[in-house]
């Protein structure tokens, strides 16, 4: 199996870019509907496509999956910093 080029790494931050604005969509319609649950004082459930529940559980899932994406992309491009062609 062949290393990784510097061009295999940026493409695969290019995809985790992609995950990132996913899990940031979450935690945007989670917020909208707990807004909304405070608003209207009635129970919502929501789902973004994948997991359905309250919006508390939505953002929580979104933030975290968002910090650990986030953390992986610095090590990606620390280690894109070092790589010597």
């Amino acid at each position: 199996m062949k290393p990784m080029t510097k061009g295999d790494w940026i493409a695969t931050i290019l995809g985790m870019v992609i995950i990132e604005m996913i899990f940031l969509w979450e935690i945007d319609i989670s917020v909208s509907a707990m807004v909304l649950q405070a608003t209207l004082g009635q129970e919502i459930i929501v789902s973004n496509g994948w997991i359905i529940g309250s919006p508390s559980f939505t953002y929580h899932v979104g933030l975290y999956g968002t910090i650990i994406n986030l953390f992986l992309m610095v090590c990606i491009g620390i280690h894109l910093l070092r790589i010597k062609e």
